[in-house]
Order: structure tokens, then C-alpha cells, then sequence
């Protein structure tokens, strides 16, 4: 991995700046994504949505334990406003539909019912994770990529989490 310093990452760097500098890699509904190397995305929040996306992913990856950790692309930091994560090649740069059938990404004939499992244990959008574009291909295996877009029925408890632990 390049020696990076993350604490360049912080608050009063602009969108402007990464659109200047980084490789832009997509956009969702709330955040950018840039490349920071081969090896590490960027993700930067847009808009609040973006910011509570980036703690969820956050959070979860560092509270889920393996038995859910195992599927999702690792979160290397985070702080207000930005989240980086090993870089994954996004499965919907391979297969072009909206939505895979998940049991069919892994050897795992509990893949399906995990991820299920995972998106209830953190209330999470289901559908979501059912998206092409949610998982990504690292050393040769897939991983979620995109896990923070939380059911409006969590938005009171992840969004008091996040300022007990700003």
C-alpha cells in the first residue's frame, strides 16, 4: 500500500479537489467514490445522507464480528466526512443488470440467508444488497461495497450513534 496520510482527508478539502486530483469512480444518491490508489477508494459524503452512510459502513464493519465481516470489503478509516476502503473491481463493471442473484456469488449455501440476516441485524436495505452494483470482486472473491443505506426505521438510532461517538 502507498504510504498515505490519511489526516490530508480531512473536513476542508473540497469535492473540487478530489475531482481534480483522483480518479472518479462513480456516484451514488449521497457520495462520491474516487480512487486513492490501486488499492483504496475514497468515499466522500455529499450531503448529510452521505455522512450517515459513511458512519453506517463504518460502524458496521467494525461492530458486525466475522461471521458478517466476511462479506463486506474492509474499512481501512473514516471520520466526518470521508471513508476509505480496500478497492474492490464493482461486479456491475462485469455483469451489467441491476439486481444478481446473491447465492450465486460464493460457495456459501449460507451466503444468501447471511446477507439476509446481516440486512435485518442492522437494519439495512434489502433490496440494496440485492443490487449489482452493492458488490464488488476482491482476490478473486466477492464482497459487499456498498452496506450503508439504513431502512428509515433506524435513522433515529444510527443517527443518535453518530453524534454519541462524533
Amino acid at each position: 500500500m502507498d504510504n498515505l496520510n490519511f489526516e490530508k482527508f480531512n473536513n476542508k478539502s473540497s469535492i473540487n479537489y478530489f475531482k481534480k486530483n483522483l480518479i472518479f469512480l462513480g456516484e451514488g444518491i449521497s457520495r462520491l467514490t474516487f480512487a486513492l490508489n490501486d488499492y483504496l477508494v475514497l468515499k466522500v459524503a455529499k450531503s448529510p445522507d452521505g455522512l450517515m452512510q459513511n458512519f453506517i459502513e463504518n460502524y458496521i464493519y467494525n461492530s458486525c464480528g466475522n461471521n458478517f465481516r466476511k462479506y463486506l470489503c474492509p474499512v481501512i478509516f473514516c471520520n466526518n466526512k470521508y471513508l476509505i476502503m480496500l478497492r474492490a473491481l464493482p461486479y456491475i463493471n462485469i455483469y451489467n443488470k441491476e439486481f444478481i442473484d446473491i447465492k450465486d456469488l460464493r460457495n456459501d449455501e449460507n451466503l444468501e440467508s447471511n446477507i439476509m440476516l446481516f440486512a435485518n441485524t442492522f437494519d439495512l436495505f434489502k433490496n440494496d444488497l440485492k443490487k449489482t452494483s452493492s458488490w464488488g470482486i476482491l482476490n478473486n472473491e466477492y464482497y459487499l461495497i456498498d452496506y450503508g443505506c439504513n431502512n428509515p426505521s433506524s435513522d433515529e438510532f444510527y443517527k443518535n450513534l453518530m453524534l454519541n461517538n462524533a
